[in-house]
């Protein structure tokens, strides 16, 4: 039965999100699109939109269930804003309630979330040949800081490439490590798949009930787990440009950007200092009756799981209010742009530091690699991140007054969806249908949000041709 549940799941919800994704971004007529008047950020928030209302409806039906009763609408909205938005935040157990279609249904959503509905449908109107419009390729040249057509061309080829060698590569490395636990080869390949697409694109679901706590332990499957999740959240950019084979060329060529630079350094700055952090704070804590390899593993990955991908090998409840305190900046500070991952971005963060170096040095620049950094990049790096932090404490509050519940799991919370994490201290199965509808929506903003929003900056206006009187204000 589950062999059929599992044909039958690829084909419908193939062919249904497929259709949502030639239909909705790429084939509006240019008169619709003008009487909508569809910016590129509202293209990229309607396409997210339209996957989840489709992958809920999906997972409504009794077929996606074990009981083949069906899932409360709210549920299934709550899990297939989760599955696009790559968060991994439950408020039902992925394998005792959904079915091997439900969660064929949340994995496929979780490809699609993880990869950019902008990114696969351009691929399918490229693949069936059909014609971008100049519309269409305004939207990518903002995704993608590229207007050349073939350039995007080979772009979106690379990055659904890349995608593939890495979960594939993932997969079967996960189906050896559950090969001879799982009842059958066919099952363990289907857990390696699952949980490969989950770590790459960042999402928390796992088809374990103690999600991978029992695999504290296993170093295959803590290491294959935090790499694909590392290697997802660096974005195709990082990547492409340390695999081109030009950059071992001792004659001139290609450099690692500064943006590379940035982004690894900062990686690994927060994976570093996270693991020895999470080390000491959990030491005599939950970690007291680990091994020493155990306790290394639980320390490495708190320390990348929070960045952004959910998954957990201790009991997140139980942790130290110091590993809760840490937990949650990682959440904030997420993946890095281009990536799979959510947060307000690791290049986003290194700016904001660097621009306060720059502030209390008396410098008019921001400076790094001896180069500069335009101060357009730097204004929009400051106000992610200030929207950002009001967001997440206007809907702490929110919460607040829908859940009978305390401040830091209710922030904890609210953090882990804005970060599109999956990380829980327990309060998302209690959650109110009011609660639920908070979260979710948070998580859809933590998906889109920050690209959204620099988008909408990236949208040049006409600059006015005066100016006011300039005036001191007294600050600090």
């Amino acid at each position: 039965m589950d062999g059929v549940h599992l044909s039958v799941g690829f084909i419908v919800v193939r062919e249904a999100l497929v259709a949502v994704q030639i239909f909705a971004p790429l084939s509006a007529t240019e008169r619709t699109r003008r009487v909508l008047r569809f910016t590129p950020a509202r293209v990229v928030a309607s396409s997210f939109a339209g996957t989840i209302l489709v992958g809920t409806i999906l997972l409504m039906l009794p077929l996606a269930t074990q009981n083949n009763q069906g899932t409360a609408w709210v549920d299934a909205l709550f899990t297939a804003t989760s599955a696009v938005c790559v968060t991994g935040l439950i408020v039902l157990d992925t394998p005792v309630h959904f079915s091997i279609f439900g969660q064929v249904v949340i994995m496929l959503l979780m490809q699609l979330g993880g990869l950019g509905i902008m990114t696969f449908s351009t691929f399918l109107a490229l693949a069936l040949r059909q014609r971008i419009g100049m519309q269409d390729r305004v939207i990518l040249h903002d995704l993608f800081e590229e207007s050349n057509i073939e350039t995007l061309k080979l772009m979106i080829i690379g990055i659904l490439k890349m995608t593939v060698i890495f979960e594939v590569v993932g997969a079967l490395i996960l189906t050896w490590a559950w090969y001879g636990q799982a009842e059958t080869l066919r099952y363990a390949l289907y857990l390696g798949i699952f949980h490969s697409i989950a770590a790459f694109n960042n999402a928390g679901f796992a088809l374990f009930s103690d999600n991978l706590m029992q695999y504290r332990g296993d170093l295959l499957i803590n290491l294959t787990i935090t790499s694909l999740i590392i290697v997802g959240g660096l974005g195709f950019t990082v990547i492409a440009g340390l695999v081109d084979v030009r950059l071992w060329r001792k004659a001139s060529g290609p450099r690692v950007s500064c943006h590379s630079k940035l982004v690894l350094m900062t990686t690994g700055i927060l994976i570093g200092a996270g693991t020895l952090l999470f080390f000491l704070a959990e030491f005599s804590h939950t970690m007291v009756d680990f091994s020493w390899r155990e306790r290394l593993l639980a320390a490495y990955f708190l320390a990348v799981t929070p960045r952004t991908a959910g998954f957990n090998t201790v009991d997140t409840a139980a942790l130290t209010d110091l590993s809760l305190f840490i937990t949650i900046i990682l959440m904030f500070v997420g993946a890095s742009p281009g990536g799979t991952g959510g947060g307000v971005k690791t290049s986003t963060l290194a700016l904001f530091v660097l621009s306060i170096r720059s502030i209390l040095r008396k410098r008019d620049e921001v400076e790094v690699f001896y180069r500069t950094i335009p101060r357009e990049t730097v204004h929009k790096a400051l106000v992610i991140i200030t929207f950002s932090f009001s967001l997440i404490n206007l809907f702490t509050i929110l919460l607040l007054l829908t859940e009978a519940a305390p401040f830091l799991p209710t922030m904890f919370e609210v953090v882990s969806a804005f970060g599109t994490v999956g990380l829980s201290m327990g309060l998302t199965p209690q959650l109110t249908t009011a609660g639920k509808i908070v979260i979710l929506t948070v998580m859809f903003i933590g998906r889109i949000g920050p690209l959204t929003m620099a988008l909408a900056l990236g949208e040049r206006q006409d600059r006015a041709r005066f100016a006011y009187p300039t005036e001191r204000v007294m600050v600090g």
